[in-house]
């Protein structure tokens, strides 16, 4: 559900992104977390807009994230 869209409903767009922001913060490996979502969670979430098909590399401090780079598919 923390992944869903919330573009017709963007009410639960708060709630929502903090309970991924709480899901990223938790996660504890090995390895690198892979999430695939909508345009809208991530710009929500890094305040960046990602292209169609596009991949956003963030790096976790805590519970701040920071956009590192990105990924074309």
């Amino acid at each position: 559900p923390t992944l869903s869209s919330f573009f017709d409903n963007r009410s639960i767009e708060p709630e929502q992104t903090r309970a991924l922001r709480a899901r990223i913060a938790a996660w504890r490996g090995p390895g690198a977390l892979v999430l695939v979502t909508h345009q809208v969670n991530i710009s929500a979430l890094t305040g960046r807009v990602a292209a169609l098909g596009e991949g956003v590399v963030l790096q976790r401090n805590g519970t701040d994230l920071r956009v590192v780079g990105s990924v074309r598919f």
